[in-house]
């Protein structure tokens, strides 16, 4: 749990705001989402290191459909987990259809959570408070 606080840490001192804001901010479009599951997939590690990472994103720029997107694509298509537990005990044809259906989860995800983030953003700057 240390480890990943620091990790999460270094990530929010390290990364450039303008580099997280510029891909993988609210901005940032389809290619933001694509990039943060794509990063979910490459990212190694358990639930104590991937969260503390995508809060970190989060607070240096990151949208919310962004770090669903990331969240999302690593509980679903992270490579760690096919590998250890799903190739072994499934066999590779049921690995490879559950991964293909799965491919555009993480995608839908993020850009449902950026809509009702936005219009969860709208409805408190009209004053509706919430």
């Amino acid at each position: 749990m240390l480890a990943a606080c620091l990790i999460a840490a270094f990530v929010a001192v390290l990364m450039p705001r303008e580099v997280v804001l510029r891909w993988v901010g609210a901005e940032s479009g389809v290619l933001g989402i694509v990039i943060a599951t794509l990063a979910g997939i490459i990212c190694p590690g358990g639930p104590i290191t991937i969260f503390p990472i995508a809060a970190a994103f989060v607070a240096i720029g990151a949208d919310t459909g962004a770090a669903i997107a990331f969240i999302t694509s690593w509980t679903l298509l992270g490579y760690a987990r096919i590998l250890v537990w799903e190739l072994p005990f499934f066999g590779g044809e049921f690995v490879i259809w559950r991964t293909i259906i799965s491919i555009p989860l993480p995608i839908i995800a993020g850009f449902l959570a950026r809509f009702i983030a936005g219009l969860i953003a709208r409805k408190n700057s009209e004053g509706g408070g919430g």
